[in-house]
Order: C-alpha cells, then structure tokens, then sequence
C-alpha cells in the first residue's frame, strides 16, 4: 500500500486546488462526489463522507497510449468502475439526503 501525500486549498465553496507530490490539480464537488483534472488526467471521486470509503476514477485512460494488452485495463473495466463510482454517489447524496429530511 502506498503513502498518499497531498493537500488541498479551497478555492470557494465547491472548488479545491490539490497540490501533491506528482503535480497540481483543479477539482469541483462536494463531500462526498468530486470531478477533477491533475498531472494523470481528468477523474471522479466518490465516497462516503467520514468514512474513509472512496472509489476514484480515471475517465481518460486511452489518451497518448497504445492499445492495451491482455495485462492492462479493458475499457469494460474502466466503464464497471466509473458505473460504480456514479452509483456510490447517488447513495451518497440520498443518504444526506435522508439525513436532511430527518433533521426536520
């Protein structure tokens, strides 16, 4: 497992300029579901908030690179997790949503 080293500044309510080691990035969201653009590409990151539970996609694997081998990431594989990505967020935001609605 690798040590992750970053730190975001916020830029606003929904904008976040992420420094890390590899590069400068832009991400807009809110807790829980971000899209964003750094040194490895565009992504989306969804996850429950206070949890630590995060899914983070690539959403332009095949940029500059050759076709992949029988090692590398089929697009079905990139298509499973970004699907899973955007269904995590929804539960997400029904979640807040609900926890919203009981706090009335």
């Amino acid at each position: 497992m690798g040590i992750r080293l970053q730190r975001s500044i916020r830029l606003g309510k929904l904008l976040r300029l992420n420094l890390s080691r590899s590069g400068v990035g832009l991400s807009a969201g809110v807790k829980g579901f971000r899209v964003g653009t750094g040194p490895r590409g565009p992504y989306i990151n969804a996850g429950i908030p206070g949890t630590g539970l995060s899914v983070r996609s690539q959403l332009d694997h095949g940029r500059d690179e050759e076709q992949p081998s029988a090692g590398q990431t089929s697009g079905f594989g990139v298509l499973f997790r970004l699907v899973i990505a955007v269904l995590l967020a929804l539960v997400v935001i029904l979640a807040l949503g609900l926890l919203a609605i009981s706090r009335l």
